[in-house]
């Protein structure tokens, strides 16, 4: 009997060898698929103890949003031949409490950007890994001594 994860890498291989890309996509998909097996896992060892440092993690990506415009046609996906490029795209990037975030400082940083909204800025795609140090390593990086003042 042939079971599901043999069916899938079934498909995946052929899909693979049939378009361009589809390694790089085959390998994604198993990605996603290991880590949703993960996260099940998790998910059914029961809730998170409070004061687990991922959990507040967590909470700062929920005050964080990243969205990814397309800037080429992408009215039908089924013709769409590869993934979008970072060049193909402009991401808006918005706090949901811009408190102590420099604006200035990430506009000076970031090059091919603009300001949307008081709590918004938007970047060309393929300044997201920058634009996602310089925001979120000084968020990282206070946590710590967020926790202790709030214990003290």
């Amino acid at each position: 009997m042939i079971t599901a994860l043999a069916l899938r890498e079934q498909h995946l291989d052929r899909y693979a060898s049939q378009v361009p890309h589809g390694a790089a996509i085959g390998e994604v998909v198993q990605a996603i698929a290991a880590a949703a097996v993960g996260l099940a896992a998790v998910i059914g060892n029961g809730p998170l103890n409070h004061g687990d440092q991922q959990m507040d993690i967590d909470v700062f990506a929920d005050d964080i949003n990243f969205q990814r415009l397309p800037t080429v046609d992408t009215s039908n996906p089924f013709i769409a031949r590869w993934i979008l490029t970072p060049d193909e795209s402009m991401m808006v990037i918005r706090l949901r409490n811009p408190r102590g975030i420099n604006f200035p400082y990430l506009l000076s940083m970031i090059p091919k950007r603009f300001m949307s909204r008081a709590n918004s800025i938007v970047i060309h795609g393929s300044k997201l890994d920058l634009a996602m140090q310089l925001i979120l390593t000084p968020l990282i990086l206070l946590q710590p001594m967020e926790r202790k003042r709030r214990t003290v």
